[in-house]
């Protein structure tokens, strides 16, 4: 006589292991229908069976355009089901690296799902060694109830922030304009509740590396930029993740964590560090070259190259040296005094440039045909990423 057993799935994404529980049957036994499923590492040539609208809720579809045929099926039933807050619900494949695959690719693409742990449960149908069926059982943190009430609450908080993006700004403004608010209204906070997920950032106001990047995709997404979550390793080789943009068809990093002035304290005079700029914008727009000096990336993604300049912040600020040019520092700090601007920040293209910067401005003294004599010089530096920072007051 064949027995029915079901088989307990806890899939854990994050560490990519999977742990088995056998338990008692739970649904009578069913006969195996006629729709030809893709077995295990099979490949399927479909078209995704379910098609769902991209619009501008927070989410995106980078992910998703990077998987298989039946793998986007799976990924497309997961993010309906969840959407739907169902509490189980069959999914087209039996194999559970594509279950698993697909999910994280959900998790990826749709920052707007805070209401929803990294993991799931999966429950496996089997009739002697044959796989019948597999359902999917998300786990919310909260009920239909909770998430309209958190929803207003994250509405409110883009609300904000989309009214201080001027009316008709370009892609760049408003890549930038989401980088300043989200640094000027979050502190970082290791143990910050929800850190994981956007909640913990637009309500609290405390998050950690992957709140930041989950909150800049939110908003991007919601403004029609293009942005996706990008995972890897940051200083100390700790997993840290950041963002890839589009600006003006092209591609760049963003990493809005590393955009507190925390992580820019170099050298230079005592107790300056106090002092530095609420913003670094080291980290808004990067290219391959300048992220890589600080940043290996670990991703499911298949990342495009990024190799312009053209939307840097230093670059579109005039910021920007490929050597010491004097009338371009005479422009920068004629119109930091202009907009009355505590200091003034300088990025060199390389190492021999910052250099020669340095030994023109601070040893040769003149720094002083650019700001009063009187005033005396108090400046930092980095030297990991090629920057001065001189103070105007």
């Amino acid at each position: 006589m064949r027995k029915l057993a079901f088989f307990l799935l806890i899939l854990f994404l994050g560490m990519g292991w999977f742990f088995y529980n056998q338990s008692k049957p739970l649904f009578p036994q069913k006969e195996q229908g006629e729709e030809r499923i893709a077995l295990p590492g099979e490949e399927d040539d479909r078209e995704p069976i379910v098609q769902l609208p991209r619009d501008l809720t927070g989410g995106s579809s980078f992910a998703y355009n990077g998987l298989t045929n039946i793998q986007k099926t799976v990924y497309n039933e997961i993010l309906k089901g969840i959407e739907e807050m169902e509490t189980s619900f069959p999914v087209s494949s039996m194999d559970q690296e594509e279950i698993s695959i697909a999910f994280h690719a959900v998790l990826i693409d749709h920052p707007e799902l805070f209401y929803l742990e990294p993991g799931c449960d999966l429950y496996t149908e089997k009739l002697g060694d044959k796989i019948l069926k597999v359902e999917f059982r998300p786990r919310y943190t909260m009920d239909k109830k909770k998430r309209e009430e958190t929803q207003e609450k994250i509405d409110e908080y883009a609300t904000k922030c989309f009214a201080s993006i001027p009316q008709g700004a370009s892609d760049y403004e408003k890549v930038k304009g989401v980088y300043e608010y989200l640094i000027l209204h979050t502190d970082y906070e290791l143990n910050a509740p929800d850190n994981q997920n956007i909640c913990s950032i637009f309500l609290n106001g405390k998050t950690v590396c992957q709140g930041y990047a989950k909150g800049t995709q939110y908003l991007l997404n919601r403004l029609g930029v293009f942005c996706t979550l990008v995972d890897g390793y940051g200083k100390n080789n700790e997993r840290h993740a950041w963002n890839l943009v589009e600006v003006d068809g092209e591609y760049y990093y963003v990493d809005t964590t590393w955009g507190d002035a925390s992580y820019t304290i170099g050298e230079g005079d005592a107790g300056l560090e106090d002092r530095m700029p609420e913003i670094s914008y080291d980290y808004l727009c990067m290219n391959d070259e300048q992220l890589f000096k600080t940043h290996v990336i670990d991703s499911m993604l298949e990342i495009p190259p990024c190799n312009s300049l053209s939307a840097n912040y230093y670059v579109r600020e005039g910021l920007y040296f490929t050597q010491v040019d004097e009338i371009q520092l005479k422009q920068c700090f004629e119109k930091a005094y202009e907009e009355e601007k505590e200091s003034i920040t300088l990025k060199c293209a390389d190492r021999e440039v910052y250099e020669k910067m340095q030994s023109f401005l601070v040893e040769e003294n003149r720094i002083f045909d650019f700001m009063p004599s009187s005033q005396g010089v108090e400046f930092l530096r980095t030297d990991e990423t090629c920057i001065l920072i001189f103070y105007l007051v």
